[in-house]
């Protein structure tokens, strides 16, 4: 069901109530339409619409929130992949595949999150490149040299074990519109879709 259709049906079920309340008034005893019974209406419609307030105000707070921790992750995420480019830039040419693929990984993930059907109909979710294992695995055999390309290599391991994962989203949801999040592979986090 469409917004409009749901907007037009409340607002239809809205005026046949007023339209009914109209006919049937003139059909009330006395004592329903005093001033006493015209208070406990307003009382409990107030109640009504201070719980109904409530409600949506918290359902608003709890939408704020999950955006926050997605953008949040995300922001982290991408300051993440960052810090891993740039250090295997400056430990030399000789982490120019693995820079090549850690590219090439982003460009997919990007595409399987945000690309459109015919974009992702060419991703492979399942092949063993669309993983950060292959940028592990040469990182690993690099050969340091000096002191700072052995630095420059644990701190690229250590950075590319926070790869993100996206989490909440199979592939019929994100066809529907939902996004998948990202969150690093050390930690337990949160799933659903942004």
């Amino acid at each position: 069901m469409s917004s409009i259709f749901i907007g037009t049906l409340v607002f239809l079920c809205l005026f046949g109530a007023s339209v009914i309340g109209i006919l049937v008034r003139n059909r009330l005893p006395a004592h329903h339409l005093d001033s006493e019974s015209k208070d406990v209406i307003r009382l409990s419609t107030a109640v009504v619409g201070t719980l109904s307030a409530l409600a949506l105000g918290l359902l608003i707070a709890s939408a704020n929130t999950v955006y926050n921790n997605a953008e949040a992750e995300l922001r982290t995420s991408v300051a993440r992949l960052l810090l891993l480019d740039r250090v295997m830039a400056h430990y030399g040419p000789e982490t120019a595949e693995a820079r090549n693929r850690l590219h090439r990984l982003v460009e997919n993930r990007l595409v399987q999150g945000w690309g459109t059907e015919a974009e992702r109909a060419d991703v492979k979710p399942y092949d063993e490149n669309q993983g950060i294992e292959p940028v592990q695995s040469e990182l690993r055999d690099l050969v340091p040299v000096t002191q700072s390309q052995r630095l420059l290599q644990s701190r690229a391991s250590r950075s590319a074990a926070f790869w993100p994962k996206p989490t909440g989203c199979s592939s019929k949801t994100v066809r529907k519109g939902c996004r998948p999040r990202f969150s690093s592979s050390s930690s337990s986090g949160s799933r659903g879709c942004s």
